[in-house]
């Protein structure tokens, strides 16, 4: 069985997780991604979904 790739734009490397990806106007995708694109989604969920803001999350807002 072949491996995936991240699906994330740009990303080299290998799918590990499968995850939902929220969008502001409620849509959900889902996505197969690497390590690193899981961990900066679910903080996105959590956030668009009204959870604990943390000076990370904040980090990331200012990012976008």
């Amino acid at each position: 069985m072949k491996k995936k790739q991240c699906e994330i734009e740009g990303c080299p490397n290998p799918a590990r997780y499968a995850i939902y990806k929220t969008f502001p106007d409620g849509r959900k995708r889902w996505l197969h991604v690497c390590d690193y694109h899981d961990k900066q989604i679910g903080r996105e969920n959590i956030l668009r979904a009204g959870g604990r803001y943390t000076r990370e999350m904040k980090q990331m807002r200012s990012e976008q």
